[in-house]
């Protein structure tokens, strides 16, 4: 989904430790993350939408060159409210 006033943002807090990860991407156009487990790991993956929920196609030729929007990753103690600041 495109940005309407609010840029892709996730925070996983692990309560046990109290320790969270949050990732934040600075794109104003199509955009996903996904939160999923692999057996018993938790994992994010996000970026630029693809083909098949974003409707988004990008063909790089040869010779040429794509450069991917930025993306912050932050590990803080605390809670998501803290690791968001």
């Amino acid at each position: 989904m495109p940005v309407r006033g609010w840029f892709p943002y996730v925070a996983v807090h692990d309560q046990n430790k109290d320790v969270t990860w949050s990732v934040s991407l600075a794109h104003p156009g199509s955009w996903q993350i996904e939160a999923y487990r692999l057996d018993e790991d938790l994992c994010l993956s996000g970026g630029l939408a693809d083909r098949d929920y974003g409707h988004w196609v990008k063909a790089v030729l040869t010779g040429t060159l794509f450069t991917s929007p930025k993306a912050y990753i932050t590990v803080a103690r605390g809670n998501e409210e803290l690791a968001s600041q």
